[in-house]
């Protein structure tokens, strides 16, 4: 393998990482916003963000066997043909005052999320086996780009089709979407049949004997739980942010801080992984949530609502993280594609399960009663975490 190649595809798969959750931040900082303008129902005007996760959860399980039959390269594709889908939808939406077309738009979305989520994999792909646990922290770390560069972008596209709100953040996404086509089609993806070659002869377990492993229970609470707390705070956040009588555009840059805190700590995440051990740190993101909603409900200021969105960026960080690794310790090679697309439907399930919630809890109780939501379901992961680790424990202590 030419390092020079392997290096241009890594960095290939790191722009259009960028590209999706450029897209993605669109969707989370304008969703909400656009859901309250065109909904009569208050209380439904984070439904759309929640399609959003739904269509991810719907698709993640199809998009691991598309890509193990078809290859990565043609998953990928479809996944971006599904963004600019959305991108026309929403805009025409928009246009019309359709709210159910909106929503719709952002299911159609979730496809493209759901086929991104694979980036992190495909990267371990194309490089050497030496360089994988970077690889996949430099993709995660993508989402800097994509939170230095999408605030700006979208309050340009927003400014460039005024005074229609919020057209031009949803044009912005087919545009996205178009350009996501060429560095997708540049990488040099491994075969499928090379892929499955490379996997042994061993036998595929029963799906239900995999989900009733220890580890794997520990891995989805970590990954469902930090995934669904955090859209349940990004959901709620902008609506919040406005209703306190601040612009949009404040929004906007409260969630490109919380993409950075989201993104940055992949560079050490794994580090301090490999010096701790997993289960502090998925320890550590936990009480980073706690803190995150002690801080939210000090004060509703632009201050508040941004430490807590940081805060709550990096328990994410260590929870995603620590739930990855645990994941890979679930399953053999052979078995790899239909556990990842189960966890990933057990992910973004709990997130449009929480992103639905956010526009009800903060509709009829405030921006508070999300954050006492945190306590309690961040309670019940660090108790299957502890569960987990101490099943681990008792084995590791068995003689023999």
């Amino acid at each position: 393998m030419s390092l020079d190649r392997y290096r241009i595809d890594l960095a290939l798969l790191v722009v259009s990482q960028a590209l999706y959750l450029s897209a993605s931040i669109g969707m989370f900082t304008f969703g909400g916003l656009v859901g309250a303008m065109l909904t009569p129902v208050p209380a439904l005007a984070t439904l759309p963000i929640s399609a959003f996760a739904v269509g991810t959860a719907l698709m993640a399980i199809p998009m691991s066997l598309l890509m193990k039959r078809w290859g990565r390269r043609r998953g990928f594709l479809v996944a971006i043909c599904a963004g600019i889908f959305c991108g026309i939808a929403a805009s025409t939406a928009i246009l019309i005052g359709s709210f159910w077309l909106f929503c719709f738009a952002t299911l159609a979305l979730g496809c493209y999320q759901a086929g991104a989520q694979f980036y992190r994999f495909a990267a371990m792909e194309v490089v050497p086996l030496h360089y994988r646990s970077r690889a996949v922290s430099y993709v995660i770390a993508g989402g800097i780009l994509a939170a230095l560069f999408a605030p700006v972008y979208f309050n340009t596209a927003n400014s460039l089709t005024e005074p229609i709100t919020f057209l031009g953040a949803y044009m912005g996404i087919i545009v996205l979407g178009l350009v996501a086509f060429i560095p997708i089609s540049l990488v040099r993806f491994p075969a499928p049949e090379d892929e499955v070659a490379g996997e042994g002869e061993t036998a595929e377990r029963p799906l239900r004997q995999i989900l009733r492993q220890p580890v794997f229970l520990a891995a989805v609470a970590n990954g469902c739980g930090g995934f669904a707390l955090m859209h349940l705070v990004m959901t709620a956040a902008p609506v919040a942010i406005v209703a306190c009588g601040f612009a949009p555009v404040t929004a906007s840059y409260v969630i490109q801080w919380h993409i950075l805190a989201m993104t940055v700590p992949a560079f050490v995440t794994g580090t301090l992984i490999h010096r701790f051990g997993i289960i502090p740190i998925a320890v550590a993101g936990m009480a980073l949530y706690i803190i995150s909603a002690g801080i939210a409900l000090d004060g509703l200021t632009v201050t508040h609502f941004g430490a807590a969105l940081i805060l709550v960026g990096i328990g994410w960080n260590f929870m995603f993280t620590a739930g990855t690794t645990l994941l890979a310790e679930s399953h053999t090679p052979a078995e790899r594609a239909k556990v990842q697309g189960v966890n990933d439907f057990f992910v973004f399930g709990g997130s449009a399960i929480a992103s639905l919630s956010a526009g009800s809890l903060h509709s009829w109780f405030g921006w508070d009663s999300i954050q006492y939501t945190l306590f309690v379901f961040v309670g019940i992961v660090a108790a299957l975490t502890v569960w987990y680790a101490a099943h681990r424990k008792n084995i590791a202590d068995i003689p023999g």
